[in-house]
Protein backbone atom coordinates (compact mmCIF):
# COMPACT_ATOMS: atom_id res chain seq x y z
CA UNK A 1 0.00 0.00 0.00
CA UNK A 2 1.20 3.50 -0.97
CA UNK A 3 2.14 4.97 1.96
CA UNK A 4 0.70 8.79 2.43
CA UNK A 5 3.08 11.87 3.85
CA UNK A 6 2.22 13.00 6.99
CA UNK A 7 3.88 16.25 6.98
CA UNK A 8 2.02 19.90 7.34
CA UNK A 9 3.24 22.47 5.23
CA UNK A 10 2.00 26.23 5.58
CA UNK A 11 2.87 28.25 2.03
CA UNK A 12 3.49 31.41 3.87
CA UNK A 13 6.81 33.60 5.31
CA UNK A 14 7.06 34.52 8.05
CA UNK A 15 7.12 38.61 8.47
CA UNK A 16 10.93 40.16 10.32
CA UNK A 17 13.67 42.22 9.89
CA UNK A 18 15.82 42.54 6.50
CA UNK A 19 19.22 41.58 7.30
CA UNK A 20 22.30 41.17 5.30
CA UNK A 21 22.51 38.63 3.05
CA UNK A 22 18.19 37.81 3.23
CA UNK A 23 18.36 38.92 -0.36
CA UNK A 24 20.58 36.27 -1.77
CA UNK A 25 18.91 33.63 0.73
CA UNK A 26 15.28 34.93 -0.26
CA UNK A 27 16.66 34.84 -4.53
CA UNK A 28 17.85 31.02 -3.95
CA UNK A 29 14.26 30.27 -2.29
CA UNK A 30 12.22 31.61 -5.09
CA UNK A 31 14.35 29.42 -7.28
CA UNK A 32 13.13 26.23 -5.20
CA UNK A 33 10.17 24.44 -5.62
CA UNK A 34 7.15 24.33 -3.38
CA UNK A 35 6.86 21.70 -1.26
CA UNK A 36 4.14 19.44 -1.27
CA UNK A 37 1.17 20.31 1.66
CA UNK A 38 -1.37 17.89 2.36
CA UNK A 39 -5.11 18.89 2.50
CA UNK A 40 -7.60 17.33 4.86
CA UNK A 41 -11.39 16.76 4.01
CA UNK A 42 -13.97 15.29 6.26
CA UNK A 43 -17.78 15.36 5.52
CA UNK A 44 -18.46 16.24 8.91
CA UNK A 45 -16.46 19.28 9.31
CA UNK A 46 -17.60 22.58 9.32
CA UNK A 47 -18.00 24.31 6.09
CA UNK A 48 -15.08 26.70 5.43
CA UNK A 49 -12.65 25.13 6.68
CA UNK A 50 -8.59 25.01 5.37
CA UNK A 51 -7.84 21.76 5.08
CA UNK A 52 -4.67 22.52 7.11
CA UNK A 53 -5.42 19.73 9.49
CA UNK A 54 -8.30 17.73 10.91
CA UNK A 55 -9.64 20.14 13.00
CA UNK A 56 -9.72 22.37 10.42
CA UNK A 57 -10.53 20.11 7.39
CA UNK A 58 -11.97 21.04 4.40
CA UNK A 59 -15.79 19.47 4.07
CA UNK A 60 -15.97 19.55 0.17
CA UNK A 61 -13.68 17.21 -1.63
CA UNK A 62 -14.01 19.04 -4.81
CA UNK A 63 -12.95 22.75 -3.01
CA UNK A 64 -10.40 20.69 -1.66
CA UNK A 65 -9.71 19.61 -5.32
CA UNK A 66 -9.57 22.84 -6.69
CA UNK A 67 -6.78 24.23 -4.11
CA UNK A 68 -4.88 21.76 -4.27
CA UNK A 69 -1.36 22.15 -6.77
CA UNK A 70 1.05 19.34 -8.16
CA UNK A 71 2.68 17.76 -5.64
CA UNK A 72 -0.20 17.76 -2.73
CA UNK A 73 -1.78 14.91 -0.91
CA UNK A 74 -5.76 15.25 -0.01
CA UNK A 75 -6.31 12.68 3.16
CA UNK A 76 -9.97 12.23 2.98
CA UNK A 77 -11.63 11.07 5.86
CA UNK A 78 -14.52 8.25 5.86
CA UNK A 79 -17.89 8.98 4.73
CA UNK A 80 -19.55 10.04 1.45
CA UNK A 81 -18.65 12.58 -1.09
CA UNK A 82 -20.83 13.84 -4.02
CA UNK A 83 -19.18 15.79 -6.67
CA UNK A 84 -22.35 17.94 -7.17
CA UNK A 85 -26.01 18.33 -6.08
CA UNK A 86 -29.42 16.52 -7.22
CA UNK A 87 -29.59 17.40 -11.08
CA UNK A 88 -26.38 18.08 -11.65
CA UNK A 89 -25.19 14.93 -14.29
CA UNK A 90 -22.29 16.77 -15.65
CA UNK A 91 -20.38 17.38 -12.28
CA UNK A 92 -17.35 15.12 -11.72
CA UNK A 93 -14.64 14.93 -9.18
CA UNK A 94 -11.73 16.49 -11.14
CA UNK A 95 -8.51 15.34 -10.81
CA UNK A 96 -5.44 17.82 -11.70
CA UNK A 97 -1.51 17.12 -12.13
CA UNK A 98 0.60 15.84 -9.92
CA UNK A 99 -2.40 15.67 -6.85
CA UNK A 100 -2.86 12.44 -4.79
CA UNK A 101 -6.20 11.06 -3.41
CA UNK A 102 -5.73 9.02 -0.36
CA UNK A 103 -8.84 7.55 1.06
CA UNK A 104 -9.47 5.64 4.83
CA UNK A 105 -8.99 8.25 7.96
CA UNK A 106 -10.96 8.62 10.77
CA UNK A 107 -10.78 12.05 10.39
CA UNK A 108 -12.16 14.30 13.48
CA UNK A 109 -13.44 10.87 14.38
CA UNK A 110 -10.27 9.94 16.20
CA UNK A 111 -7.65 12.24 14.54
CA UNK A 112 -4.51 10.73 15.90
CA UNK A 113 -5.86 6.91 14.66
CA UNK A 114 -4.00 4.94 11.59
CA UNK A 115 -5.42 5.32 8.13
CA UNK A 116 -7.10 1.95 7.46
CA UNK A 117 -9.48 1.77 4.39
CA UNK A 118 -11.05 -0.62 5.12
CA UNK A 119 -12.16 -0.01 8.55
CA UNK A 120 -12.77 3.70 7.94
CA UNK A 121 -14.53 3.94 4.45
CA UNK A 122 -14.14 6.74 1.90
CA UNK A 123 -16.62 6.80 -0.53
CA UNK A 124 -17.02 8.61 -3.69
CA UNK A 125 -20.69 8.32 -4.88
CA UNK A 126 -22.22 9.60 -8.07
CA UNK A 127 -25.30 9.38 -6.12
CA UNK A 128 -26.21 12.86 -6.68
CA UNK A 129 -29.69 12.08 -5.18
CA UNK A 130 -28.82 10.13 -2.69
CA UNK A 131 -32.05 7.88 -3.67
CA UNK A 132 -30.43 5.02 -5.47
CA UNK A 133 -31.57 1.14 -4.67
CA UNK A 134 -29.06 -1.45 -3.98
CA UNK A 135 -28.76 -3.76 -6.51
CA UNK A 136 -31.38 -2.19 -9.37
CA UNK A 137 -31.27 0.57 -12.08
CA UNK A 138 -34.51 2.33 -10.45
CA UNK A 139 -33.38 6.04 -9.20
CA UNK A 140 -30.20 6.43 -11.52
CA UNK A 141 -31.80 8.74 -13.45
CA UNK A 142 -29.87 11.93 -11.62
CA UNK A 143 -26.60 10.48 -11.24
CA UNK A 144 -23.87 11.49 -11.85
CA UNK A 145 -22.21 10.93 -15.87
CA UNK A 146 -18.58 10.58 -14.20
CA UNK A 147 -17.74 10.25 -10.55
CA UNK A 148 -14.27 10.94 -11.47
CA UNK A 149 -12.54 12.28 -14.68
CA UNK A 150 -8.71 12.51 -15.70
CA UNK A 151 -7.97 14.40 -18.34
CA UNK A 152 -4.54 15.50 -19.60
CA UNK A 153 -3.00 15.21 -16.27
CA UNK A 154 0.19 13.22 -14.82
CA UNK A 155 1.19 11.85 -12.00
CA UNK A 156 -2.17 11.41 -10.41
CA UNK A 157 -2.58 8.65 -7.63
CA UNK A 158 -5.42 7.45 -5.72
CA UNK A 159 -5.40 5.16 -3.15
CA UNK A 160 -7.63 3.72 -0.36
CA UNK A 161 -10.91 5.11 -2.00
CA UNK A 162 -14.57 3.39 -3.25
CA UNK A 163 -16.23 4.47 -5.95
CA UNK A 164 -19.99 3.88 -6.73
CA UNK A 165 -23.08 5.02 -8.43
CA UNK A 166 -21.64 6.55 -11.54
CA UNK A 167 -23.98 6.79 -14.69
CA UNK A 168 -23.14 7.21 -17.64
CA UNK A 169 -25.74 6.66 -21.08
CA UNK A 170 -26.30 9.86 -22.45
CA UNK A 171 -24.85 9.64 -25.81
CA UNK A 172 -22.47 10.69 -27.29
CA UNK A 173 -20.28 12.98 -25.21
CA UNK A 174 -21.55 10.48 -21.40
CA UNK A 175 -21.55 7.21 -22.91
CA UNK A 176 -18.35 5.33 -21.14
CA UNK A 177 -16.42 5.32 -18.00
CA UNK A 178 -18.98 5.95 -15.13
CA UNK A 179 -16.99 5.76 -12.30
CA UNK A 180 -13.14 7.06 -13.97
CA UNK A 181 -12.59 8.64 -17.60
CA UNK A 182 -9.69 9.42 -18.02
CA UNK A 183 -8.47 10.34 -21.51
CA UNK A 184 -4.29 11.25 -22.01
CA UNK A 185 -3.52 10.56 -18.94
CA UNK A 186 -0.54 9.08 -16.71
CA UNK A 187 -2.19 7.45 -13.30
CA UNK A 188 -1.46 4.90 -10.26
CA UNK A 189 -4.48 3.42 -8.79
CA UNK A 190 -4.26 1.69 -5.50
CA UNK A 191 -6.36 -0.63 -3.06
CA UNK A 192 -9.42 1.33 -4.70
CA UNK A 193 -12.89 -0.47 -4.71
CA UNK A 194 -15.43 0.37 -7.94
CA UNK A 195 -18.62 -1.09 -7.67
CA UNK A 196 -22.36 -0.77 -9.45
CA UNK A 197 -21.62 1.49 -12.07
CA UNK A 198 -22.98 1.44 -15.37
CA UNK A 199 -22.20 3.09 -18.99
CA UNK A 200 -24.04 2.52 -22.26
CA UNK A 201 -21.36 1.48 -24.24
CA UNK A 202 -18.30 0.51 -22.61
CA UNK A 203 -16.19 0.38 -19.37
CA UNK A 204 -18.88 0.12 -16.74
CA UNK A 205 -16.45 1.55 -14.43
CA UNK A 206 -13.23 2.40 -15.83
CA UNK A 207 -12.39 3.97 -19.61
CA UNK A 208 -9.03 5.14 -20.82
CA UNK A 209 -7.98 6.58 -23.60
CA UNK A 210 -4.51 7.47 -24.37
CA UNK A 211 -3.43 6.61 -21.55
CA UNK A 212 -0.54 5.15 -18.94
CA UNK A 213 -2.15 3.31 -16.01
CA UNK A 214 -1.06 1.44 -13.23
CA UNK A 215 -3.59 -0.30 -11.21
CA UNK A 216 -2.68 -2.25 -8.07
CA UNK A 217 -4.99 -4.49 -5.67
CA UNK A 218 -8.36 -2.96 -6.79
CA UNK A 219 -11.26 -4.68 -7.06
CA UNK A 220 -14.32 -4.15 -9.64
CA UNK A 221 -17.81 -6.14 -8.59
CA UNK A 222 -21.18 -5.61 -10.14
CA UNK A 223 -20.26 -3.02 -12.67
CA UNK A 224 -22.19 -3.27 -16.02
CA UNK A 225 -22.13 -1.81 -19.91
CA UNK A 226 -24.92 -2.59 -22.50
CA UNK A 227 -21.55 -2.46 -24.52
CA UNK A 228 -18.16 -4.06 -24.18
CA UNK A 229 -15.79 -3.95 -20.69
CA UNK A 230 -18.44 -4.67 -17.77
CA UNK A 231 -15.44 -3.31 -15.54
CA UNK A 232 -12.59 -1.87 -17.99
CA UNK A 233 -12.38 -1.07 -20.94
CA UNK A 234 -8.91 0.26 -22.93
CA UNK A 235 -8.41 2.15 -26.10
CA UNK A 236 -4.81 3.34 -27.40
CA UNK A 237 -3.05 2.89 -23.87
CA UNK A 238 -0.90 0.79 -21.54
CA UNK A 239 -2.31 -0.73 -18.30
CA UNK A 240 -0.87 -2.92 -16.20
CA UNK A 241 -2.91 -4.60 -13.37
CA UNK A 242 -1.54 -6.40 -10.57
CA UNK A 243 -3.62 -8.31 -8.00
CA UNK A 244 -6.70 -7.03 -8.86
CA UNK A 245 -10.01 -8.84 -8.41
CA UNK A 246 -13.09 -8.95 -10.94
CA UNK A 247 -16.43 -10.16 -9.79
CA UNK A 248 -20.19 -9.98 -10.88
CA UNK A 249 -19.27 -7.73 -13.72
CA UNK A 250 -21.25 -7.77 -16.97
CA UNK A 251 -21.16 -6.43 -20.82
CA UNK A 252 -24.78 -7.42 -22.03
CA UNK A 253 -23.33 -6.65 -25.58
CA UNK A 254 -21.22 -9.74 -25.16
CA UNK A 255 -17.60 -7.94 -25.15
CA UNK A 256 -15.20 -8.67 -22.44
CA UNK A 257 -17.44 -9.22 -19.17
CA UNK A 258 -14.31 -8.23 -17.48
CA UNK A 259 -12.13 -6.24 -19.65
CA UNK A 260 -12.31 -4.93 -23.14
CA UNK A 261 -9.42 -3.61 -24.63
CA UNK A 262 -8.48 -1.96 -28.11
CA UNK A 263 -5.33 -1.07 -29.75
CA UNK A 264 -4.03 -1.26 -25.98
CA UNK A 265 -1.43 -3.43 -24.05
CA UNK A 266 -2.63 -4.96 -20.89
CA UNK A 267 -0.61 -7.30 -18.29
CA UNK A 268 -2.38 -8.86 -15.94
CA UNK A 269 -0.58 -9.84 -13.20
CA UNK A 270 -1.89 -12.58 -10.27
CA UNK A 271 -5.93 -11.04 -10.83
CA UNK A 272 -8.94 -13.15 -10.44
CA UNK A 273 -11.67 -13.28 -11.87
CA UNK A 274 -15.30 -14.19 -12.12
CA UNK A 275 -18.21 -13.43 -14.73
CA UNK A 276 -21.15 -12.78 -13.71
CA UNK A 277 -24.61 -15.10 -12.70
CA UNK A 278 -24.93 -16.74 -16.16
CA UNK A 279 -21.85 -15.09 -17.85
CA UNK A 280 -18.01 -16.39 -18.58
CA UNK A 281 -15.21 -14.01 -18.02
CA UNK A 282 -13.97 -12.49 -21.29
CA UNK A 283 -11.13 -10.77 -22.23
CA UNK A 284 -10.48 -8.85 -25.78
CA UNK A 285 -7.64 -8.07 -27.45
CA UNK A 286 -5.21 -8.08 -24.30
CA UNK A 287 -1.58 -8.91 -24.22
CA UNK A 288 1.26 -10.33 -21.90
CA UNK A 289 -1.69 -12.18 -19.49
CA UNK A 290 -1.15 -13.45 -16.58
CA UNK A 291 -4.43 -14.52 -14.39
CA UNK A 292 -6.09 -16.77 -12.72
CA UNK A 293 -9.96 -17.02 -13.28
CA UNK A 294 -13.04 -18.89 -10.98
CA UNK A 295 -16.28 -19.89 -12.24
Amino acid sequence: MAKPTTRQVSRGFARGRFLPGMLLFGLLVATLPLRAAVLHVDAKADPGGDGANWSSACADLRVALDRATSGDELHVAAGVYRPGRSGEREASFELKDGVSVFGGYAGLTDPDAPRNPSVYVTWLSGDLGANDLTGGTAHREDNSHHVLQARNVKGVRLDGLHIRGGQAELYPDHKSGAALLAENAELELSNCVFVDNFAFNQGGAVYLVNCDAVLNDCRFEENRTEGFGGALASEDSGCRLQACQFFGNRAVGGGGNAVDAWKSSLSFIDCEMDGADDQTVQLLSCQDIQLSTTR
